[in-house]
């Protein structure tokens, strides 16, 4: 590591004032420190590289031993090589008296910079091997900027470089631009730790990127007809060439604490008529895709026991007024292609438990004997179930208990057309048909015809229908129905 040499001609003279005259140091011992308090001895050399001796004069008001040197026959402090790592400055102590900075050569300083640093074009450029040099440090404590970069044009601010690539640019493009090269980060914050100690409160929302009070007018006034400027708070436009993956946003979240964590969009408010919108994904494929999701949502649970819901999407509404709609699956008008089903409930292994396709039709599935394949969940629930397997299978429908009736009724529920009253012992199920007043049974025929079984349709001739009626009479007569 280089060594400048100094103290340079401004700092180089020791003199002491007596009164208004100065007078000469010449033969005092000096000794050279590496800090302002004069408590760390400096790493100098002499011109030619040996060691300063370390010294303690007894007049130096009692500080320790540190390398001393001797003021010269002019008054000045010899010239030495300054600690190794460009350090520019050590501090000088003399006959007890306050300590000062002593700065290297200022040609040295420069003849430095512009052998280290010059590029190809003349320009600063840092090129440092040493593991411990700093390219720069600022610290600023003051309201006014640390650092403030100006460019009047487009051109970079400035650059970084992995040896002769550049690698990075931050450019002035209406703002601050940060343009990474292969494999580079545009801005990475290096774990990062906040302390137990912060202050624990709803209102303390730090954050590692931050936009505080954002404001745009850039739609004030409105034109008619005419678009008004897009504004985003966090924008991200890529191509993606060749196989791998391309994230727009992606986080690891390690949650150790009792609440939330994960995304999560604020509050979103308009009350200016426009459109509000929470989020909005779009996924366009224009080649041949094995898999196209445009959301999901993957919820794992490993430990058994907690006493909270589980939830893959919670929609929920509030407000004074009721929302249109919870959840809206369609297709965008003007496009040819539409969902092959709008929704689709899947097991683990891939069977459809529920679907609702393009036609609108409905399935519902559960095949086993005795499984419930759709529930009514009314005050007295009726469920659809298979009894039976394979070629044998039938559709039952029945109550979760007895006894409960089912009635198939005009729209005023006036009239009941039909009528079943299901017990849990057979003399107290009882089937009704046409039990309101006024009503007629129909039999294979639109006109109310009662029929033997076996009789063709045709028989409506008078003499079969009298046989008929006398075997009906007969057969109620033999049933106790009738007594005449």
């Amino acid at each position: 590591m280089a060594r400048l040499i100094g103290p340079d001609e401004a700092s180089r003279r020791v003199d002491a004032e007596v009164g208004k005259v100065f007078q000469s140091k010449t033969g005092s011992r000096a000794q050279l420190w590496a800090d302002d308090a004069a408590t760390i001895p400096a790493d100098v050399l002499w011109p030619d590289g040996t060691p300063i001796p370390l010294e303690q004069p007894a007049n130096n008001g009692g500080r320790g031993l540190a390398p001393t040197v001797t003021v010269d026959a002019g008054s000045m402090l010899p010239l030495v090589q300054y600690p190794p790592g460009d350090v520019d400055w050590v501090v000088v102590t003399c006959d007890g008296g306050p300590p000062w900075r002593a700065y290297a050569r200022t040609d040295d300083r420069l003849d430095q910079m512009f052998t280290r640093y010059p590029d190809a074009n003349g320009q600063l450029s840092i090129v440092e091997t040493s593991g411990s040099f700093n390219a720069g440090s600022f610290e600023h404590t003051g309201a006014a900027a640390a650092l403030r970069l100006r460019q009047s044009g487009t051109g970079p601010i400035a650059k970084w470089r992995s040896g002769t690539t550049d690698t990075g640019f931050i450019q002035n493009h209406g703002g601050l631009q940060l343009l990474p090269l292969d494999d580079g980060y545009a801005l990475r914050v290096e774990t990062p730790t906040w302390s137990a100690s912060r202050p624990f409160e709803y209102g303390n929302k730090a954050g590692l990127f931050f936009v505080d009070n954002f404001v745009d007018n850039s739609g004030i006034p409105t034109v008619a007809g005419v678009y008004q400027s897009y504004t985003k708070l966090f924008g991200a436009g890529a191509t993606k060439n060749g196989p791998g993956n391309l994230d727009a946003f992606w986080a690891t979240i390690n949650h150790h604490g009792p609440d939330e964590a994960g995304l999560f969009i604020g509050d979103v408010t308009g009350d200016s008529g426009g459109n509000v919108w929470g989020g909005h994904f779009k996924l366009t494929a224009n080649t041949v895709e094995a898999l196209m999701v445009g959301l999901e949502l993957d919820v794992i649970k490993n430990v058994a026991g907690s006493t909270k819901e589980t939830r893959g999407l919670h929609i929920r509404s509030g407000g004074t007024q009721d929302a249109t709609y919870g959840l809206l699956i369609d297709s965008i008008p003007s496009a040819a292609g539409s969902w092959t089903s709008f929704i689709a409930a899947r097991n683990s292994g891939g069977t459809v438990l529920f679907q609702v396709d393009k036609a609108g039709s409905v399935t519902a599935s559960s095949a086993a004997d005795g499984a419930q394949i759709m529930r009514l969940a009314m005050d007295r629930p009726w469920a659809f179930r298979q009894q039976g397997t394979a070629g044998a299978a039938v559709l039952r429908l029945a109550p979760d208990t007895g006894p409960r009736t089912m009635r198939i009724t005009s729209p005023d529920a006036a009239i009941v057309a039909f009528e079943v009253q299901v017990a849990d012992v057979a003399s107290s199920s009882i089937v009704k048909i046409a039990p309101t007043a006024g009503q007629k049974i129909g039999f294979f025929d639109a006109a109310p015809v009662a029929r033997q079984t076996g009789l063709p349709v045709a028989s409506t001739d008078l003499p079969t229908v009298v046989a008929l009626a006398n075997f009906l009479r007969t057969a109620l007569l033999n049933l106790g129905l009738v007594t005449t």
